[in-house]
């Protein structure tokens, strides 16, 4: 709706000036053009947005906290009754006029080929004459010229062909047709047949004025127009000797030729037209100035409940994506008890250039009970999802989330004793905790990662970066290695730091340790460690926050590796000034890469270049940048 609003809105300016200020000048080519221009501008102009780039300061608030204490809450109430909108005819409407007209149109032009397909055809240079014997107007169409010589003399002949003749080299036809494809699309405007009008009538005042140079009397010339105002059969999208307003045509003819400084009337378009694109054309873009957050913006909050209706959560969800910038919502896997009260619910959300949506938090009672209160709310256009009951709070953004399938390995501070790691996977959440007893943490010597070996189920597997640590599984020491474990046998992971490890542990904790509960010791249902039986870590970030230069990042691409995280693996190299490119991507009836290829530029400037290809699916790549920027591509 909008467009068609703005298309037509350039039409009626650009008629208007034609109208007011063009019309009676006689710079007929100059007037063609600008006639044209406008066409162009009402189909191309509503379409182009025009940035305006504001600059501004994010800031910071305790999530939790604002969410629990601070914050007054929405409650949406279900419409029991919707009136008949007559707006909601609009659109069919305009379809039903759209067919009309295209119909009409279709028709004419089929008339037309029937015309020229069954007559006989002359060439005569770059033209062809066709001759009729029906009472139609002589008319051109491109090269081809349709006249019925019975109804002429030998001279009043020669001067209509002279016209077509010139309607056919300067290719009129063009603008007809352009002009008939706007009148189908804003069939609706009264403007669009008017400008179809002046555009016609323009064609014929350039056909007259030359065809009047070029003939030996003039005035029989304007003699042949009045003797052959008939108004005979023509067709929509050709060039008719026979026009009305013949009276217009004869006037254009002796009026003498304009100032040349009339052709700057031809710009007085041009602020009108400015003001209508910085009016309506224009898009609010925010920037972060690179400041620590302080006070954010919170916009109204939304609490489902368990007795949210499906209308109520239709109503949240519309009201939230009109406070996002290029999310969309959506609440799937909804299930209700018998007394219609929420016990199962997923939010998933997508960018505005995904087609799937990717599922973030799942609420589940087994037991048929209804879901705690879920509250709802944007705060610097981050979705934020809170349990009330537990309190927990989770942050869902364009790019990161703490629960998409695409988010990398982070690390953060949570208090004094705990570090948390956060990775997920196509389809269950992982969450390691890693307790410490002081302050003090000595985990960045490890590298953790889940993988997958054909068949077998996902282990974890913690790469040494120094010497090995304590092993503890269960309260017994053990010289079995971690990856002799597999991720369902884990119930609870601990990593102590030299200090507490040599405390607990003696001389045997030099190294620290690492405190393993398996499931066969523990019945806890929320267990720290929580992992699915299929795990993709995405990417993993090992940060020194003494020695930037011992960071490590490792990015993970394998057959099953969608585009969004090609697109974020591509954004996050980017932001280290490292040049990357996927290009070539081929998949399989599966949706598995079988060929990449991989561009890459360092800082130092230098360029590789490698495509990875095979049937059964690219083989699994790391690309490896550690803190001196050094980038390293490896395939298994």
């Amino acid at each position: 709706m909008d467009y068609y609003i703005k298309g037509t809105a350039i039409i009626i300016l650009f008629y208007s000036c034609y109208k007011l200020f063009l019309q009676r000048d006689t710079f007929f080519q100059a007037n063609r053009w600008f006639l044209l221009v406008g066409l162009f501008a009402a189909t191309i102009l509503p379409v182009i947005v025009i940035p305006i780039y504001i600059h501004y300061t994010p800031t910071q608030i305790n999530l939790q906290n604002n969410l629990q204490n601070n914050l007054q809450f929405t409650s949406l109430q279900s419409t029991t009754a919707t009136n008949f909108d007559i707006w909601s005819l609009v659109p069919v409407l305009y379809i039903i006029g759209f067919l009309f007209i295209l119909a009409k149109v279709l028709l004419q032009f089929l008339s037309l080929y029937k015309l020229f397909k069954n007559k006989m055809q002359i060439k005569e240079g770059p033209f062809i004459f066709i001759q009729t014997k029906t009472p139609t107007a002589p008319f051109s169409f491109f090269n081809r010229i349709v006249i019925n010589s019975n109804q002429f003399t030998k001279t009043e002949l020669e001067y209509i062909i002279t016209h077509e003749k010139i309607h056919a080299s300067q290719y009129h036809s063009i603008d007809i047709i352009l002009i008939q494809l706007a009148s189908i699309v804003f069939w609706f405007n009264p403007f669009i047949w008017w400008y179809k009008k002046e555009i016609q009538q323009n064609l014929e005042y350039i056909a007259d004025h030359q065809t009047q140079q070029k003939i030996k009397c003039p005035k029989s010339y304007q003699t042949v127009l009045l003797k052959a105002n008939l108004n005979q059969n023509q067709l929509a999208f050709t060039t008719n000797f026979y026009q009305s307003l013949i009276k217009k045509r004869i006037i254009m003819l002796q009026k003498s030729k304009s100032k040349n400084s009339n052709l700057l009337k031809l710009t007085i378009v041009l602020p009108f037209l400015a003001l209508f694109l910085m009016s309506f054309n224009t898009k609010k873009v925010y920037i972060a100035n690179a400041e620590i957050q302080q006070n954010p913006t919170i916009n109204e909050t939304f609490i489902i409940t368990y007795k949210s209706t499906d209308q109520q959560l239709e109503n949240i969800k519309n009201k939230l994506e009109d406070q996002l910038d290029g999310i969309k919502i959506k609440f799937s896997d909804i299930k209700r008890n018998q007394n219609n009260e929420i016990i199962a619910l997923t939010i998933a959300t997508k960018n505005i250039n995904q087609i799937d949506f990717t599922k973030h938090i799942t609420f589940n009672k087994l037991d048929s009970t209804p879901i705690n209160n879920t509250t709802l709310q944007i705060v610097n256009n981050q979705l934020l999802v809170s349990d009330d009951k537990n309190g927990s709070v989770v942050a869902i953004s364009k790019n990161w989330t703490t629960t998409s399938t695409t988010t990398p390995l982070i690390t953060e501070q949570v208090s004094n004793k705990t570090n948390t790691i956060h990775t997920q996977d196509n389809g269950d959440n992982i969450k390691l905790i890693i307790e410490n007893t002081n302050q003090e943490s000595n985990i960045s010597s490890y590298k953790f990662q889940a993988t997958n070996n054909g068949e077998e189920k996902s282990k974890l597997v913690i790469e040494e970066q120094s010497n090995t640590p304590l092993l503890v599984i269960d309260g017994q020491l053990t010289n079995k290695t971690i990856s002799s474990l597999k991720t369902e046998e884990i119930a609870k992971m601990s990593i102590l730091n030299e200090k507490t490890a040599i405390t607990k542990y003696g001389s045997k904790g030099n190294n620290g340790a690492i405190e393993i509960t398996t499931n066969s010791k523990t019945t806890e249902q929320n267990s720290k460690w929580i992992i699915g039986e299929k795990v993709e870590t995405t990417s993993l970030f090992y940060i020194n926050e003494e020695d930037a230069s011992k960071n490590k990042s490792t990015l993970h691409v394998d057959k099953n590796t969608p585009d969004l995280v090609l697109n974020q693996h591509k954004a996050f190299l980017t932001s280290q000034k490292i040049d990357i490119q996927f290009s070539t991507i081929k998949r399989n009836s599966k949706d598995e890469i079988i060929k990449i290829k991989i561009s890459t530029k360092d800082k130092k400037g230098n360029k590789t270049k490698t495509t990875y290809q095979s049937n059964k699916g690219i083989s699994p790549i790391e690309i490896n940048l550690d803190g001196t920027g050094e980038l390293e591509i490896n395939s298994k």
